[in-house]
């Protein structure tokens, strides 16, 4: 089958849409958030939630990091969904165009 330019478009608008499928769908799903802060070890810790402001200032910590690694993953899965919506919808687009211009020519 002869490479038309026509053909190179689709195939590179096709590996562009595949990138982002990609790279969208490890972040979301298979990529983890290491929290360096509960990375310490459990002494350490420990020995630091002796102080009650200290374990106040702590516990603080960890919720806002809990509440922003769930708002990080759920943009990276409504981005994997605008991306699979997106690579679906050309995939669909290319297939009606190809039927319609196999119909027309025979």
């Amino acid at each position: 089958m002869k490479m038309t330019s026509n053909n190179r478009l689709w195939w590179g608008i096709l590996s562009v849409y595949l990138l982002l499928f990609l790279s969208t769908g490890y972040l979301a799903f298979m990529a983890k958030d290491v929290n360096p802060a509960l990375d310490m070890g459990g002494g350490t810790l420990t020995a630091k939630l002796a102080d009650s402001s200290t374990r106040e200032f702590i516990i603080a910590t960890l919720k806002q990091e809990a509440q922003d690694h769930k708002k990080k993953t759920d943009f990276a899965a409504q981005s994997f969904d605008v991306v699979l919506g997106s690579l679906l919808g050309f995939l669909s687009a290319s297939a009606v165009s190809r039927i319609t211009t196999r119909e027309e020519a025979g």
